[in-house]
């Protein structure tokens, strides 16, 4: 339901203004049922909102393979005690308002105990006030915004990736340290995701004694990134913070490279690492990117080992990658920590398991929580772009891979 056509932004309060009203409502015809929703006596319905359409589909598709992978592996092995884990998805277009829409037909239609699995800080913000009132627990966003991890602000949201400010922090470092950069530009998508990022910056440069020396921005779900170019090209940048989707910042480096604007050219994990590297394999560029997940190609890794074994089990030959990957944590996560339940299922046991110290593991992957810290992963991992469309594991920004 859209309820205005002038600016987003308005649209998505005034939407999350009509949703809450049908929370407080679904809430009190609920009372006094004690059956726990998405609970059946032979299956656990948890849903997922993402984009699988669009220009940051691939990603979504990714995560929700990961997912699937998981809960298959559960469900071959048993199930949690005894139900079959299902999942159910409904394409958001990575827009916040078909999200809203999304998580009411999850709630009100299929009856979903949790969510799972988001793509992207809009569509987060948008639906977090929605699920927190309603007291459901929303697991992996796949998004870093500072937002979902107060916990005195959202009780039910369980992250599993690190935070925009940990990875920026680390590419500031690696630039100043490995590089001795000074100019940093920032280009970015304007939407909360790029303002998010463009927020860790800034905080990120001031720990250097540095300020962001040029800015370029472009709308979200576009290649519309030609003027943000050349905005930036102006101040003349050594290095560039790259924030958006896969698809814009592949433009991005096509057009820069186009026009010979050569600066170095590093982005955090959330844009899509698989899609991106595809959208330029056969090209050379400099461009390098963190990662919440150790590589999925590690083959030395027990949790690689599990994901990948558990990926082919369901689709043969689909290629790994970071996203499915973390799709994969995260259904371990979910899988577990219902799991610990026991047979006496609820909504406040699972969300218990997360508001104290406890350790989740996936092979020798820990997943740490506590009482004031509702993200499991604290790690940042640095990679580089190589020609044949990948990203490949690094120590430095010295490191020439191609």
């Amino acid at each position: 339901m859209i309820l205005c056509r002038n600016k987003i932004g308005q649209c998505v309060r005034t939407s999350i203004l009509v949703w809450t009203f049908w929370v407080v409502a679904s809430l009190a015809a609920a009372a006094g049922d004690a059956a726990t929703p998405g609970i059946q006596d032979n299956l656990i319905m948890l849903g997922q909102t993402a984009t699988f359409s669009g220009p940051a589909a691939e990603l979504g598709k990714e995560v929700r393979l990961g997912i699937e992978a998981a809960f298959n592996l559960i469900n071959t092995n048993g199930g949690v005690h005894g139900r079959k884990i299902r999942l159910r998805s409904l394409d958001d277009k990575y827009e916040p308002d078909d999200a809203i829409t999304n998580v009411r037909l999850l709630l009100d239609n299929f009856d979903i105990f949790a969510l799972v699995g988001g793509i992207g800080t809009p569509t987060a913000r948008a639906v977090a006030p929605i699920v927190d009132m309603a007291g459901v627990p929303y697991v992996a966003p796949f998004t870093g915004a500072n937002f979902l991890r107060d916990r005195s602000r959202y009780s039910t949201i369980i992250n599993l990736r690190t935070s925009y400010d940990q990875e920026i922090v680390e590419l500031v470092e690696r630039l100043t340290q490995d590089r001795g950069v000074s100019r940093i530009g920032i280009l970015y998508q304007e939407d909360s995701f790029g303002r998010s990022g463009l927020e860790s910056t800034e905080r990120a440069l001031r720990l250097y004694g540095l300020k962001i020396v040029g800015k370029g921005t472009f709308p979200r779900n576009t290649t519309a990134v030609k003027s943000a170019i050349f905005d930036l090209t102006v101040a003349e940048p050594e290095a560039v913070i790259l924030i958006g989707a896969y698809r814009s910042l592949a433009t991005v480096l096509k057009w820069s490279k186009a026009i010979k604007f050569k600066p170095v050219f590093v982005s955090i994990s959330s844009v899509g690492s698989s899609s991106l590297a595809k959208s330029l394999a056969g090209g050379e560029y400099e461009l390098y990117m963190t990662q919440s997940t150790p590589s999925f190609e590690d083959m030395t890794s027990d949790a690689v080992i599990s994901y990948r074994q558990a990926l082919d089990a369901v689709w043969p030959g689909t290629p790994s990658s970071y996203g499915s990957f973390e799709g994969f944590l995260a259904g371990m996560l979910v899988a577990e920590a219902l799991g610990n339940c026991g047979r006496e299922l609820t909504r406040n046991c699972f969300l218990e398991q997360f508001s104290q110290t406890a350790v989740f593991s996936v092979g020798e992957i820990d997943l740490v929580y506590g009482e004031r810290d509702n993200q499991g992963l604290d790690d940042v991992y640095l990679t580089a772009f190589h020609s044949s469309g990948r990203f490949v594991p690094v120590r430095s920004l010295n490191d020439n891979v191609n």
